[in-house]
């Protein structure tokens, strides 16, 4: 029997730890304004700091890569990047969420550590949960699989998703935190 594999949910993948030094050392010396919730630290949209002008250039590139790719007409519309950087403390991670107003958003991974923190990407099939049977839990990604643990980032891994996909970052339980440059990329009218 054939099968078709219609409305995919793609999350992409890049490695770039060429910047790791570079963006690890902004990170530190930053000392504008913090967000603080208990073990999780978060700066304020940092994506005008020349010193993280590569990546913000990047995402452009990549954004309008991918979109287009995907069948979307990019060049109609100008990208707005936000990035901003966060600490996740022992204890720490976010919930379950999305990011309304932009097509595209992930994560640039700066400090990992083993217990530390990683992106889950849930299945938006919204329907799905009603019908479903009980799920046979394998190592295989299957139809039926639920949730898709990325557990395997390096310092450099770079992970770009449709912001409509809900994600969120596990508790870390690691005393050393997990760094990481966050971002949206949303596309307005031009």
């Amino acid at each position: 029997m054939q099968s078709f594999a219609y409305f995919p949910t793609l999350v992409y993948r890049d490695e770039k730890p060429e910047w790791l030094y570079k963006f690890k050392k902004y990170l530190n010396e930053y000392s504008g304004p913090l967000l603080e919730q208990s073990s999780f630290v978060q700066t304020h949209d940092i994506s005008g700091a020349p010193e993280l002008a590569p990546f913000v250039e990047y995402l452009a590139c990549k954004a309008g890569e991918i979109l287009r790719q995907e069948g979307y007409a990019v060049d109609r519309y100008k990208p707005t990047i936000c990035v901003w950087g966060q600490d996740v403390y022992k204890g720490a991670g976010t919930n379950i969420h999305t990011h309304k107003n932009s097509q595209l958003s992930g994560w640039m991974f700066l400090d990992v550590h083993r217990g530390g923190s990683f992106p889950i990407y849930y299945d938006p099939r919204v329907r799905k949960p009603l019908l479903e049977l009980e799920y046979e839990a394998t190592s295989d990604i299957n139809v039926a699989t639920p949730s898709i643990h990325f557990s395997n980032i390096n310092p450099g891994t770079v992970l770009i998703a449709s912001s409509w996909l809900e994600h969120e970052l596990t508790r870390n339980s690691n005393d050393l935190p997990t760094t990481c440059l966050h971002f949206t990329v949303s596309y307005q009218g031009a």
